[in-house]
């Protein structure tokens, strides 16, 4: 590829894309021609000085942040949510039909339940609970929603309860889940 071609292609990508490239494998020409178009965007630090994964490492702005407080109602929400509907549509079947039917939809409503609790925040990264609190699981590398892969590394961290949470005292409130996956949650 031409050095013109290359910049008229990096000119119409967001600086955040760019910096995105910067991981991947790039010739030495589309490596310089990325660097220059960064600069001139005033995108700080040059592409041999900074790791790829550099960005993930900057500090979080606080003030964006979502409360632990706020975290721990849309857990409750979540949690509490999923129980009134696997009840509603259980306890009505376990008392009006075959026990074989109702227990195998027992079982389904187990594996229902434990899909949602795994990949709850990869749906646009907000749970119900976080829909309804108004807060978001993004990526920090990125800055994108949260993805279901990370969804499901994130929440199978919930299994250790109080543990996992201790780790949100910090300066970041991230939960251990949260460090594992990469993520932190911000008000929409």
């Amino acid at each position: 590829m031409d050095a013109a071609y290359l910049r008229q292609h990096y000119d119409r990508l967001e600086s955040d894309e760019l910096i995105r490239l910067r991981s991947t494998d790039l010739t030495p020409e589309a490596k310089v021609v990325l660097e220059a178009e960064l600069a001139s965007r005033d995108v700080a630090h040059s592409f041999s000085t900074v790791p790829a994964s550099a960005s993930a490492l900057r500090p979080l702005d606080q003030s964006l942040l979502a409360p632990l407080w706020r975290r721990f109602v849309a857990a409750t929400l979540d949690y509490a949510g999923l129980f009134f509907v696997l009840f509603g549509v259980n306890f009505p079947i376990y008392l009006y039909t075959p026990k074989t039917f109702s227990d195998l939809v027992a079982y389904a409503s187990i594996g229902v339940a434990l899909t949602y609790l795994f990949f709850k925040d990869g749906l646009n990264g907000q749970s119900f609970g976080k829909r309804l609190l108004k807060i978001k699981v993004l990526e920090r590398a990125t800055g994108d929603s949260c993805s279901l892969p990370r969804s499901l590394v994130r929440n199978a961290f919930n299994g250790l309860g109080f543990i996992d949470w201790l780790f949100a005292l910090g300066r970041e409130n991230r939960r251990l889940g949260d460090h594992a996956a990469g993520t932190y949650v911000v008000n929409a």
